[in-house]
């Protein structure tokens, strides 16, 4: 049975670009592309309203809203980690896909909390609630984002997950247990997210998360779709595929307080998760979504109280400064990040320790290494 899993594809769509190299080379160079949304709010001291800036696709997904957005996103993510990975379509077939979008609790409390402050008349929304359009979710995603590939690839199996942000590394240890369990020579994982949709927007501005003029601690949003390909390094030799990093054991915990609890969460499950991930390696790269989000923030604070002095990162790469924050798509979109530094030489450490936190209490982490190069 395999043990060593190991990235041999990576595929992106961001802000940034089309593809991972792309993204990834923007980012590194410090670039950024942040632009005025179609989305105002009130300033009520200036008696106006106001913009909101995020991160987009642009042309690419402008017009496209609820599912027709993170299909048109995976469709560029998915063409790439196909070229990226050199899977033949009939290879692709056989090669499942595990997708991870969003857990849609900030909606469940910001219909909530419209409950409580509108009249029974205004609380009826046009839109139904993205619990309801899971199954309308789950017949077209995939279908959809596989219509771009060579007719072969677009039979392969396909499951989607909805854990937010932290779902990567649930994903991601489902998709070690299948490659252990030697159902399938490869799986194909990621994520895809569009927080600049109406939907999120209007359920984080509800909340006050929202990053504006206004709040100028809080979320500023974007949208991107990530993924993986992931494979044991036996069958990865066997091919002859390039090697672009070795995937460590995922973690991952559930904090019994969640965004919405009034008392802060105290980054216990958060240092635990991220030091089960790491096992006894003691001198990381760090990689997360974390944007401007005070609270997580202060979570993040609290947890590296408890992680030091064991351990000391060599560097952390706040991604979001980038890209936005790219909710179910972020840890992958981490993921890109490290692999390109690997690639280029220029991580700060052999290991990158990647995290995040999702607002239902759940907390996740995974390591990728350098791969080993030839002398």
């Amino acid at each position: 049975m395999p043990t060593d899993l190991v990235i041999t594809g990576v595929g992106m769509a961001t802000s940034l670009g089309f593809d991972a190299a792309t993204s990834c080379a923007a980012a590194r160079a410090g670039v950024t592309r942040p632009e005025t949304l179609d989305y105002w709010v009130e300033d009520a001291g200036a008696l106006e309203s106001v913009p909101v800036v995020g991160r987009t696709m642009g042309w690419y997904t402008e017009g496209f809203a609820e599912v027709g957005r993170l299909v048109q996103l995976g469709r560029a993510a998915a063409r790439d980690v196909v070229r990226s990975a050199g899977l033949d379509p009939e290879a692709l077939a056989r090669t499942p896909w595990l997708v991870n979008l969003a857990d849609g609790a900030v909606e469940v409390e910001a219909l909530r909390v419209d409950a409580e402050a509108l009249p029974a008349s205004a609380r009826e929304s046009v839109r139904p609630p993205y619990a309801a359009l899971k199954p309308w979710i789950d017949a077209r995603l995939m279908p959809g984002v596989l219509s771009v590939l060579p007719e072969a690839a677009r039979r392969a199996p396909t499951r989607v997950l909805y854990h937010g942000p932290a779902g990567a590394a649930v994903a991601l240890a489902e998709a070690r247990r299948m490659l252990t369990e030697g159902r399938v020579r490869a799986v194909i994982v990621g994520g895809i997210d569009a927080l600049v949709d109406l939907r999120w927007l209007d359920a984080h501005q509800t909340l006050g998360l929202l990053k504006s003029d206004v709040v100028p601690a809080g979320t500023t949003p974007g949208e991107a779709a990530a993924f993986l390909c992931v494979e044991p390094a036996r069958e990865a030799a066997a091919r002859g595929a390039a090697v672009l990093g070795v995937l460590g054991e995922p973690a991952a915990g559930r904090d019994t307080v969640s965004r919405f609890a009034e008392a802060p969460p105290l980054g216990a499950v958060l240092a635990s998760v991220m030091q089960a991930a790491l096992g006894p390696v003691r001198r990381p790269t760090c990689y997360t979504g974390l944007g401007g989000d005070a609270r997580r923030a202060g979570e993040w604070g609290r947890a590296l109280v408890r992680l030091q002095p064991e351990i000391d990162f060599a560097e952390v790469d706040y991604v979001a400064a980038a890209f936005g924050e790219t909710g179910a798509a972020s840890g992958f979109v981490s993921a890109g990040v490290a692999l390109h530094a690997f690639a280029r030489g220029t991580a700060a450490s052999d290991t990158a320790l990647v995290w995040d936190a999702s607002d239902d209490g759940l907390r996740g982490a995974f390591t990728l290494s350098a791969p080993k190069r030839a002398s």
